[in-house]
């Protein structure tokens, strides 16, 4: 359950996660329907620029669930929607 945080609390609750992704690679697949309301994508842009300050390399996809479906499932990986969002999958450093 998320605590309410002071700021300070806030990013000391995070920098142990920062610590642990500093210097790796996130692959963040995007939906084209996220990219279509201006104001949504400009918090993803905000969100994406702090995973970048605090060290951690993104690479935006656009599209190619089938494929990631299909090389989970060649990986023997399971996967499975709800919501239309994949649960489990591919994962870092995994």
């Amino acid at each position: 359950m998320m605590q309410n945080l002071t700021p300070f609390g806030a990013l000391r609750n995070a920098a142990r996660y920062v610590r642990c992704f500093r210097d790796r690679i996130f692959v963040i697949k995007l939906g084209g329907e996220l990219l279509v309301e201006p104001a949504v994508r400009r918090v993803l842009v905000e969100q994406v620029a702090v995973l970048v300050s605090f060290g951690i390399k993104v690479v935006l996809v656009h599209g190619g669930g089938n494929q990631m479906d299909d090389y989970c499932k060649a990986l023997n990986i399971p996967t499975e929607w709800s919501d239309r969002t994949r649960e489990g999958g591919l994962r870092p450093g995994g």
